[in-house]
Order: C-alpha cells, then sequence, then structure tokens
C-alpha cells in the first residue's frame, strides 16, 4: 500500500479480528485514519490498545436483528 492511503479515512467493517483486522492494520501503518464497524466490543478495545488509541469503532447491529 506504500503511503496512498496518507491523509485518508478508511471504514473497515470486521476489523476486530481475521482479515478485516489485517486489513486494518495495513491501512494504519498506509498513514490512514481507520475506523472499524464491527460488534465485537472486547476486540475493539483489543485493537484500540493495539494501535495506541488512533482507531475509531462503530457498534454495528447483530444481523439477525436486521431481519
Amino acid at each position: 500500500m506504500g503511503s496512498t492511503l496518507r491523509d485518508r479515512t478508511v471504514v473497515i467493517f470486521g476489523g476486530t479480528s481475521g482479515i478485516g483486522l489485517a486489513a486494518a492494520r495495513q491501512a494504519k501503518a498506509a498513514g490512514a485514519s481507520v475506523i472499524v464497524v464491527g460488534f465485537n466490543a472486547a476486540g475493539a478495545e483489543r485493537v484500540a490498545e493495539e494501535f495506541e488509541g488512533s482507531l475509531s469503532f462503530t457498534r454495528s447491529a447483530h444481523p439477525g436483528a436486521l431481519s
């Protein structure tokens, strides 16, 4: 990714684990502000600690609650 994301905001859905977390890490490393959307608040806290508070987390509704 290089520095192509510097001064950009990236929204990652499911960024508290797995591929989403890897994408969030890559975006942060490339200079982006990262917003993680998910429903794992505990995971978000761990990610925020790893990112040293440079992360925003938005809790989404559980998919079953939308039907």
